[in-house]
Formats: structure tokens, C-alpha cells, sequence
């Protein structure tokens, strides 16, 4: 895969999508079931459950943080491929809640691009936002692009 070269002050965005209550209930017994070898129930609890989510004083199933950062890391992989898989490095919190049904956008901005003896580092801030631009996961990340 051929990397682009970025600037920094560049920003790459993935689609805006939805993190639905189907996918928060899968995520809700991912473990469960590999660890069991079979699928199990997916569980009532903050993810899965308007009810529950209302005892806890939420407004909504809220998505577990790990949505946000897997769907940045994907936009890694797809913007710098097997360099990010090799020698990346990501870092997020999540600052604000990510409401069910909520379309998601994860992007990344370049925030340097540094010469390296195996090609260019690209260091970025990463976050997730909501539809009215209001970040819910922010982080860094870094990737070491080689030149051939």
C-alpha cells in the first residue's frame, strides 16, 4: 500500500455512521462468548438498556469508549496501512459520553511529520465527534511511515 505524504495541518476524516444497540450489545458479550465458545445473552446493563441507563442517570444507552477508539484505529489503518499495524501508537479518553444511535465522524489531524532514520513519523491528534462537532473521545496517535 502506497502511503500519501501528509502536512501537518492536515485532517482525515472517516464516514459519519451510527454506533447502533445491535453493535452495543454485541460488544457487550464479545469476551463472554470467546472466552466461552459460545454465544451468550447479551446483558442488560448502560450499553444495551434505555432502563438501565436511565437508573444510572443517563439520558440514552451510552456506547462503551472502546467503539470510539476502535473505529480511530481503523481510520489509522485505512489512511497509513501496515505502517500504522507495525509502528503505530494510540492513546484516547473518552471526555464525554457517546449516545446510541448518535451519527459518530472519527478524524485526525496532523500535528508534525518528522524525518526518522526509516522514513517519516507522523504525529496527529485523534478524536471522535458527535453531529454538532462536540468531541467525545480525543487522544494522540503516531506512525512511523518507511520509504521504500
Amino acid at each position: 500500500m502506497s502511503v500519501p505524504t501528509f502536512s501537518v495541518g492536515d485532517v482525515i476524516a472517516a464516514p459519519a455512521r451510527p454506533i447502533t444497540l445491535r453493535r452495543t450489545g454485541w460488544y457487550s458479550i464479545a469476551l463472554m462468548t470467546a472466552a466461552a465458545g459460545e454465544m451468550k445473552p447479551i446483558q442488560r446493563n448502560i450499553h444495551t438498556s434505555e432502563e438501565v441507563a436511565a437508573s444510572q442517570g443517563l439520558p440514552c444507552p451510552i456506547a462503551d469508549g472502546m467503539h470510539t477508539t476502535n473505529w480511530i484505529s481503523k481510520l489509522l489503518t485505512e489512511t497509513f496501512g501496515h505502517h500504522y499495524l507495525e509502528r503505530g501508537a494510540l492513546r484516547t479518553k473518552y471526555i464525554k459520553i457517546t449516545p446510541v444511535g448518535e451519527p459518530i465522524t472519527c478524524k485526525l489531524e496532523i500535528t508534525a511529520a518528522e524525518p526518522v532514520p526509516q522514513g517519516v513519523k507522523y504525529v496527529m491528534d485523534v478524536w471522535s465527534q458527535n453531529s454538532r462537532g462536540t468531541k467525545l473521545t480525543v487522544g494522540s496517535a503516531s506512525v512511523v511511515v518507511s520509504t521504500p
